[in-house]
């Protein structure tokens, strides 16, 4: 398991306060959510594209998360990349 960031930014409000972390097998993102006393299980809420695998992440200033990705020890794949989490995943 990868861990990738937990979103704070104003761009996604559903998003607010939700972790995302990554399987480094395989090229889901997943996402648990947290109200305080209740951890709700989101399951998978993108694939990474291009053969690609999340393998960590991490957030900016104004709480944006992104995924740093890298190809798939198993399949392979082409160069690594940096994605960004937004509504459309």
């Amino acid at each position: 398991i990868s861990g990738i960031g937990l979103y704070h930014s104003c761009e996604v409000p559903a998003f607010d306060g939700v972790y995302f972390y990554g399987d480094i097998f395989v090229n889901d993102v997943f996402a648990v959510a947290y109200d305080g006393s209740t951890v709700t299980e989101l399951g998978s809420v993108a694939t990474i594209p291009n053969n690609l695998v999340p393998y960590g992440g991490g957030s900016n200033a104004y709480g944006d998360v992104f995924i740093a990705a890298t190809p798939n020890p198993y399949i392979g794949g082409g160069p690594g990349s940096v994605f960004r989490i937004t509504a459309a995943m």
